[in-house]
């Protein structure tokens, strides 16, 4: 057994998992910036994880030891907005709801930015 040694984490998958973790800590790293990024004020609170497991797991019948290990990725997810509707019937006595042809205003989702039929904001 001399060309044994103690486990570490670099001993998993010949090195491989220590690898896998640094790659998956980049892309943490980058979601979580263009997350902050895009939503601004809204990210407030956003959690992005990286979760090692390793199990290890005894087989009797080899007097063996297996390494299970598994890398998890949850980036975060986009925020929840909100959009303002006015519930309305239509012309066959169903209803529906109403919502403004722009949407919401990404400053301030409770405001609602009116447009025109070309598209263009109301002033």
């Amino acid at each position: 057994m001399s060309n044994m040694r103690r486990l570490t984490l670099m001993g998993i998958e010949q090195g491989r998992l220590v690898g896998d973790a640094d790659v998956s800590l980049e892309k943490l790293q980058d979601a979580m910036v263009r997350h902050a990024q895009e939503h601004g004020p809204r990210a407030n609170g956003a959690k992005a994880t990286l979760k090692l497991q390793v199990e290890l797991v005894y087989r009797s019948e080899t007097d063996t030891v297996d390494i299970v290990s598994k890398l998890e990725l949850k980036l975060p997810a986009r925020p929840a907005t909100k959009t303002m509707g006015l519930p309305d019937v239509d012309d066959d006595r169903r209803g529906q709801i109403l919502v403004a042809r722009g949407g919401s205003r990404k400053d301030h989702p409770e405001q609602q930015v009116l447009t025109k039929d070309d598209g263009s904001p109301l002033e």
